[in-house]
């Protein structure tokens, strides 16, 4: 039999924090941020975020099947 592990590097991006932080960048507190904007500026972060040093907490561990895989 064949095994595998599947990992997956997961992260979260807050919707309302990524709109304040375009707010933010352009100095207007009442700037109406469209879904595009805060796309684009995930994008970037996750791109950057994708490229840091990898921790275990930031990955999970599954088999093939979906099933949690416990490395020790």
């Amino acid at each position: 039999m064949n095994r595998k592990i599947v990992v997956t590097r997961t992260f979260t991006y807050d919707v309302d924090e990524v709109k304040q932080s375009i707010r933010d960048i352009n100095n207007d507190p009442e700037l109406n941020v469209s879904d595009e904007e805060v796309w684009d500026l995930v994008y970037e972060w996750a791109y950057e975020d994708m490229r840091s040093p990898a921790s275990r907490h930031d990955m999970t561990f599954t088999d093939d099947a979906g099933n949690p895989v416990l490395l020790s």
